[in-house]
């Protein structure tokens, strides 16, 4: 907002928010600033709250500075920062029943990012987006367990023995271009290219088993650096003012290993009145993955053996109905298939992992590209935007995800919930002489089926 100012806060059982934003001079510049810090933390340490089980703590800043210019465009100014930490209470020694119970795991994790933007509108309908940005990560983990004795039901051990340890600092610097022309009312193009520089400090140490000392040799282990180049051109053609066609091609270029990928991407809109909008899309999407998957090292040759790994890749689907049943009431249904291929999966026979259920935060074992996935499902919802202070949604889902692993059998994947219903709803009331404060009341409401693990509780 570069007219006035506006400040909001906002207390929810996630966090305590502050957000401010107003104008800068006379000038047109503007500021945005928002901070947020965990209830939980607060109301632990007042003695409001006691909560068993896993804990965490979070805060984190973000803003923006926004400055425009009567020839050069608007430059903007942003950045975030953030500093987390997890960990899980310790269970009394009396009620401990399975390996999970014997553990105490923390994670600690800050990060930093800053970044320059540039916009300008360089006439006969020519766009220009340049952003140029920094981050840095940094990510230390500690797993214990307590000494266990095998024969006597876990209960036995005052002791925390480490278990593993893991020290990880990512920064990025990305540069990211576009170029957009409106060559007429009915057809738009634009092209762009991002480059993404990742340095990475890597550092994982990890027990054979329980009770074992740590080793000398790292499980991981690297200090070095490689590139990710995305190039895309996408272009968006109004046939008339019933279809419109957006058409396109995305190309990834991963440094670290050479590896490449080409993907087309096509959809299609039909709105034959203002009523109903049907849709359909195809889509080939490719992604890499943490650094530190690509540096697990093999005790005995000393080498990198996941570092030829290549991207992983999902062939998209989706078709879509949208009914309006007026300004403020809409319903829409989302029908999708993803078949996903190249899927990083464990080598050693009769091991079932697959990248995509990754929970922990390192991977320790060979993988390779044979593995396979799909997600498949439909999404209904209900939405009503706001009027009269009044707004809601009611959306439900069901779908399916799974993979399959090098014993050629297909798995539920830990995504697989089946189902998730959600109903969320609001009112706002306007407050003050001149109406300028709002007052707002929301609730959600989401049952959903559970996250599957292995092995399974028999």
């Amino acid at each position: 907002n570069n007219q006035t100012f506006q400040h909001a806060l906002q207390v929810g059982t996630l966090g305590l928010e502050g957000t401010s934003e107003g104008p800068i001079g006379k000038s047109g510049a503007s500021y945005l600033i928002n901070y947020r810090y965990a209830f939980t933390t607060l109301a632990r340490k007042i003695g409001l709250l006691s909560v068993d089980g896993d804990q965490a703590d979070f805060q984190d800043v973000n803003f923006k500075f926004n400055f425009p210019t009567k020839k050069a465009g608007t430059f903007s100014v942003f950045g975030l920062g953030l500093k987390d930490k997890y960990w899980n209470d310790i269970v009394d020694e009396e009620d401990r029943e399975t390996f999970y119970d014997q553990e105490y795991l923390e994670s600690r994790q800050t990060m930093l990012v800053s970044g320059l933007s540039h916009r300008i509108y360089l006439g006969k309908g020519w766009n220009w987006n340049t952003t140029a940005a920094y981050s840095y990560f940094k990510n230390d983990g500690d797993d214990k367990y307590f000494d266990i004795d095998f024969d006597n039901n876990f209960q036995s051990g005052k002791d925390l023995r480490p278990y593993a340890v893991m020290r990880q600092k990512n920064q990025q610097a990305t540069f990211l271009t576009a170029l957009q022309k409106r060559f007429s009312n009915q057809f738009t193009s634009k092209v762009g290219v991002t480059y993404s520089e990742y340095f990475f400090d890597l550092r994982m140490r990890k027990s054979e088993a329980l009770n074992e000392p740590l080793p000398e040799h790292y499980l991981y282990e690297a200090d070095s650096h490689t590139g990710l180049l995305t190039a895309y051109l996408a272009n968006s053609w109004k046939w008339n003012r019933y279809f419109t066609f957006n058409f396109g091609l995305n190309v990834q270029y991963f440094s670290l290993n050479k590896d490449k990928s080409f993907e087309p991407r096509a959809a299609l809109q039909w709105e034959p009145n203002w009523k109903n909008t049907f849709s359909v899309g195809y889509g080939l999407h490719s992604k890499m993955e943490k650094m530190d998957v690509y540096f697990v090292k093999d005790i005995e040759t000393d080498r990198f053996v996941n570092k030829d790994l290549k991207l992983s890749k999902a062939h998209h689907l989706l078709a879509s109905y949208i009914h309006r049943f007026n300004d403020q009431l809409n319903f829409r249904a989302e029908a999708y298939y993803q078949r996903l291929f190249d899927l990083p999966i464990a080598v050693e026979a009769g091991d079932t992992y697959c990248i995509i259920n990754r929970v922990d935060y390192y991977v320790d074992r060979a993988l390779n590209n044979d593995g396979k996935g799909r997600n498949y499902g439909i999404d209904l919802s209900l939405e009503r935007y706001m009027q009269g202070g009044w707004y809601g949604m009611l959306n439900g889902s069901l779908y399916k995800a799974e993979f399959q692993a090098n014993d050629g059998v297909w798995y539920n994947s830990r995504y697989d919930r089946t189902f998730a219903v959600k109903v969320l709803g609001g009112k706002e009331w306007m407050l003050g002489k001149r109406k300028q404060n709002v007052l707002s009341v929301n609730a959600k409401f989401t049952l959903q089926g559970g996250l599957r693990y292995t092995p399974a509780d028999l």
